[in-house]
């Protein structure tokens, strides 16, 4: 009978268990506080595309019967962290400061990085990072190998001030030219008075004349000059 009563016993006490178990789930799962899911819902819509909101956190302590007046006044688009609430309560009408928590989506380093590594797609991830705490001009992709100018930890953000397109024209060196004047080109060979990636505008001097002209980097060792109709009169000048 004692061994019986044992049994039962635990079995009760198990199913007391699961029951408690069962009850915390669904006090976890439940919204903390519905001041702030109210809060959040009236926010949503006024976070910029590409971006989520996360959570809000209030700067107060709302009185247990307080409801909302007013989320953001003024704000028809989220543009920082920081905004107030209007709370309405039995004695009077409350403003709370609050915080938003907003993500974006972005390149972050996939490793630890280090200053002047040339790197690409494969040296970082996607991933979301605080939308108000980055740079606005933090990547979310990356489609050539760049230099990188400073060191990076493993998931932070890179921006486009970071990195640099690898030199490919290097001060001193004579670089091929080509010169198109409407539907004709010619090729030459310069002198280059700096340095330039792909895209840069380079100073090079015509080693013969010491003649200095701007041209346009293509390619390692590389410009190109597309000369304008005042250039070319310049040009034929005596």
């Amino acid at each position: 009978m004692i061994a019986i009563a044992s049994r039962i016993c635990g079995r009760a006490l198990i199913g007391a268990a699961v029951v408690l178990a069962s009850s915390t789930a669904r006090a976890e799962s439940a919204p903390a506080n519905p001041l702030i899911a109210q809060i959040e819902a009236a926010l949503a819509p006024r976070v910029p595309d590409g971006m989520r909101l996360k959570s809000v956190t209030l700067g107060c302590q709302p009185p247990p019967d307080a409801s909302i007046k007013e989320v953001a006044r003024g704000m028809s688009r989220l543009r920082s962290a920081a905004f107030t609430v209007e709370l309405t309560t039995p004695h009077g009408i409350v403003i709370c400061s609050a915080q938003a928590e907003v993500e974006r989506q972005a390149l972050v380093a996939a490793r630890d990085l280090s200053a002047g590594e040339e790197v690409g797609a494969s040296e970082f991830r996607t991933d979301w990072v605080d939308a108000f705490s980055t740079p606005p001009d933090v990547l979310v992709g990356l489609d050539s190998v760049q230099t990188l100018m400073v060191p990076l930890r493993r998931g932070e953000p890179v921006s486009a001030s970071l990195l640099r397109k690898p030199i490919v024209v290097h001060q001193g060196e004579m670089v091929a030219v080509t010169v198109t004047n409407g539907g004709v080109s010619l090729r030459t060979h310069l002198k280059a008075s700096g340095d330039g990636a792909i895209g840069d505008y380079v100073t090079m001097e015509n080693p013969t004349s010491g003649r200095l002209v701007s041209a346009r980097v293509t390619g390692r060792g590389a410009a190109s000059i597309e000369l304008t109709q005042s250039q070319q009169a310049e040009d034929e000048k005596p």
